[in-house]
């Protein structure tokens, strides 16, 4: 899906909306297993820690594969924000119990970040 054809904006948000889809499934109780072990594990285990940087940056380096544009370093400066603005849909998600913040994500947040890729 990310490897698709299409704009990098339209290929993230059908990426996105697929995550989306499966937490409205489960009624916004489940979020982002990565995010949740993050919060709950991270600051005391170690392993636990770096497994998690290794996850989270080879999710950044995918989404980064997305960009045709711009220098290598921005479209992973960008694919973090993109990561770091998803999670907290995810958290405003779980908080209302409501698709509203998946749906700012991907209508005004996800075309301004993509935005940024081509900018210095």
């Amino acid at each position: 899906m990310l490897l698709g054809r299409g704009r990098p904006v339209r290929r993230l948000q059908r990426y996105f909306a697929v995550i989306a889809d499966e937490h409205e499934r489960h009624t916004f109780m489940r979020g982002c297993l990565i995010g949740n072990l993050a919060l709950e594990v991270s600051a005391t285990s170690a392993s636990v820690h770096e497994k998690l940087r290794g996850i989270v940056c080879a999710w950044e380096h995918e989404l980064a594969a997305v960009f045709t544009e711009g220098t290598p370093q921005r479209r992973r400066e960008v694919a973090g924000l993109i990561i770091e603005a998803w999670e907290g849909a995810v958290l405003r998600a779980r908080i209302d119990r409501t698709r509203a913040p998946y749906d700012r994500f991907s209508r005004i947040t996800l075309p301004q970040l993509v935005g940024l890729v081509g900018t210095s």
